[in-house]
């Protein structure tokens, strides 16, 4: 039988046994975890599941019974105003966890739809208090990604509330850029999976305003590109651009 340091050296190196990229495999650890319970592994295996484009994940308020990794594909999150108009407040993709400030308020903190074909492992969060305190490197690999992604939005609503408009635009590029990479993507090639009409409204600006700016940084060579992918041209540039 494993033992508990055998467990944690496992945790801190799984990869999910298919290959593709999930945002669990640093978490579940289960491979590892099975050899003691094999039932975490059959409850976590058949939790998977898979969105098509437009449907909702979950809406806002609904009960916090469990954390979200997607697995592939890509999603926004919006909120609803007292009249229906939508602001969207984030774009997550493969390799990411889902509405993490849901936690605090045991709720759905905003409503989660696919924008692709997107495939999720939805973590229990029963199973997820039994794992950290069995395993306590999945613990801190949880920290660590919690962490990571709200200094990032932090960045994000730093930068859309003080900066000018090709500045918004240069940040989230670069930003979506070190995503890509973290995912073991080009950190030259950006995808978005996003309409030109929900990115506008997670950058605050018209979507008239949106496109006139990805056509200034096509034009001046910053980019290559002006819909679903974006080649990064000039990364200094852009950074130059960024910082203001």
């Amino acid at each position: 039988m494993n033992t508990v340091s055998d467990i944690q050296c496992e945790a801190a190196t799984c990869r999910p046994e298919s290959g593709d990229d999930c945002a669990a495999h640093g978490i579940c650890a289960l491979r590892a975890f099975a050899r003691t319970d094999p039932s975490v592994f059959d409850r976590i295996s058949k939790q998977r599941r898979l969105f098509r484009r437009g449907e909702i994940l979950f809406h806002a308020g609904q009960p916090f019974s469990y954390v979200c990794a997607i697995r592939s594909g890509s999603v926004k999150s919006y909120l609803c105003s007292e009249d229906g108009e939508a602001q969207v407040t984030g774009f997550w993709f493969a390799g990411e966890l889902l509405d993490l400030n849901g936690i605090h308020h045991d709720s759905r903190a905003c409503v989660v739809e696919a924008l692709e074909t997107t495939s999720i492992c939805e973590l229990p969060t029963d199973f997820l208090q039994q794992l950290f305190a069995d395993v306590p490197a999945a613990r801190l690999e949880m920290l660590r990604n919690m962490s990571a992604q709200v200094h990032g939005a932090e960045e994000l609503i730093r930068v859309i509330e003080t900066k000018r408009t090709d500045q918004r635009l240069a940040v989230f590029i670069l930003e979506m850029a070190r995503r890509a990479t973290l995912r073991g993507l080009s950190d030259s090639e950006v995808r978005l999976t996003m309409s030109h009409t929900d990115l506008a409204s997670f950058l605050g600006m018209a979507r008239e305003t949106l496109s006139r700016a990805l056509s200034r940084f096509d034009t001046d060579g910053l980019v290559r590109g002006r819909g679903e992918v974006i080649l990064i041209r000039d990364s200094e540039a852009l950074r130059e651009l960024a910082r203001g």
